[in-house]
């Protein structure tokens, strides 16, 4: 299975990869300049979360593609709610049709 292996700020590298797709997801907001650092899968109602963290300056990095049978424990693993995510799904779309930026 792909997977990535993640090496954050000096820690131990871990492995992230899950059935179907597996994110690994940095950001930084403006204007505040707060960001995250995110690694997750979601697998056939189960939802991953190795890592959720806010980002630092002087944060590292490092990412790997890797090709595994062997995948670090997740921090966090629950179902995902899939009538909760068609639910966020209908009243984002009513918002976007609302504003008119959807048709």
């Amino acid at each position: 299975m792909l997977g990535f292996e993640i090496t954050i700020n000096e820690e131990k590298p871990f492995v992230a990869a899950a059935d179907n797709f597996t994110d690994v997801i940095l950001n930084i907001g403006y204007p505040r300049n707060d960001g995250s650092i995110y690694v997750g899968a979601s697998g056939y109602g189960t939802k991953y979360v190795w890592r959720g963290m806010d980002a630092r300056i002087g944060d590292k990095v490092k990412v790997r593609v890797v090709s595994t049978g062997r995948v670090s424990l997740p921090q966090e693993v629950k179902p995902s709610d899939r009538h909760r995510l068609m639910e966020d799904y209908k009243a984002l779309e009513a918002e976007l049709l609302r504003r008119g930026w959807m048709e």
